[in-house]
């Protein structure tokens, strides 16, 4: 949970396909296949040189595993199911359900975010605002992860940057972990304030006369009285007090 992502153990790495624009498509169609390998018995320099490699790769596959260590005796305040306990509202149903949330209820900064998508979005900061102001207001994991993706699936530009990705699987994958950390209680948003915001440079909006700090207290709040994700969804369409 202290990670930011995982990576399939032996897979393709295919950070340079989302930047065709910048490095060129003749250039990254040139560049050589690349692996996720686990840096078994061997220095950083070896690693770096035998990843490129398809055969070397083949034969460490056959003599270093790469298990995912088993976590099942670790007992958590929570599990994935209680986090998101059913599937986001299809596209089909977007029009009635997350385009019609309200969002004058959110922080100016975090409706800049969703206003403009690419790419502040796509940030692992853009979306932690998103979901820390969200979650603080009653929202379930479960819309906030859709509100994002109902972003991530319009056109904003975005280009080439979801080829070989899953806009769904990125928007809940973040809030999983945010959830995941927030429940038990590794994350208390210390820095979720507007302070550290300039200092991160993500206050993106001038002479703002709002602050994070009640929104973060009232997560707060909510975890400590589990009154976490009490708001439905149908009471997300019209304003209520916010805290």
């Amino acid at each position: 949970m202290d990670s930011r992502s995982t990576r399939v153990p032996y897979s393709r790495y295919l950070k340079p396909q989302q930047h065709k624009a910048s490095l060129g498509k003749q250039f990254i169609n040139n560049l050589s296949p690349i692996f996720e390998i686990p840096q078994h018995e061997m220095s950083v320099t070896e690693a770096l040189k035998l990843m490129r490699d398809p055969e070397a790769v083949a034969e460490l596959a056959e003599r270093a595993a790469a298990f995912v260590p088993d976590g099942s005796a670790t007992q958590m305040p929570y599990t994935m199911k209680s986090i998101f306990p059913s599937e986001p509202d299809p596209p089909e149903s977007w029009p009635q359900t997350y385009d019609r949330i309200d969002l004058e209820q959110l922080l100016p900064c975090a409706r800049f975010i969703l206003e403009h998508p690419n790419d502040l979005l796509l940030r692992p900061s853009g979306m932690r605002r998103i979901f820390a102001v969200s979650l603080s207001l009653g929202w379930h994991p479960r819309h906030i992860a859709g509100l994002i993706q109902s972003k991530f699936e319009r056109d904003y530009g975005w280009g080439e940057i979801w080829e070989g990705y899953d806009p769904a699987t990125r928007a809940e994958f973040y809030t999983r972990v945010f959830a995941g950390l927030m429940l038990a209680r590794y994350d208390d948003l210390v820095d979720f304030n507007c302070h550290s915001a300039r200092e991160q440079c993500t206050c993106y909006v001038a002479d703002c006369p709002n602050n994070l700090l009640p929104f973060r207290q009232s997560l707060l709040d909510r975890r400590k009285h589990e009154r976490l994700a009490s708001r439905p969804l149908h009471g997300l369409f019209s304003p209520t007090e916010h805290l």
